[in-house]
């Protein structure tokens, strides 16, 4: 099982971000976490153009049967970078 985010942004952020995946609450059981390196950017991308990329990583199965909420929980690495991300989609993928 994995996930893939799409991320967006109208300039590539400086710091580093970690974004996890939880069931049901923030503090919730994490079946996921990905990294999105500070200074990444698109080959291709002329200046002042908007950039972005995506970034796929293994999650845990849930196999209870019941439905869940799902939390997307994200950390800067130097909460003082202005800089912002979007996460334009979530994609969640089964074998």
């Amino acid at each position: 099982n994995a996930a893939a985010l799409v991320f967006g942004w109208q300039a590539p952020p400086k710091s580093s971000f970690t974004f996890e995946l939880r069931l049901d609450a923030v503090d919730g059981k994490k079946i996921g976490e990905a990294s999105l390196k500070g200074g990444s950017t698109v080959s291709g991308t002329k200046a002042g153009a908007n950039g972005g990329t995506m970034v796929s990583f293994a999650i845990d199965p849930v196999t209870d049967g019941k439905p869940h909420k799902l939390y997307v929980v994200s950390n800067v690495s130097d909460p003082k970078d202005p800089g912002a991300v979007v996460i334009q989609s979530i994609q969640l993928l089964s074998k």
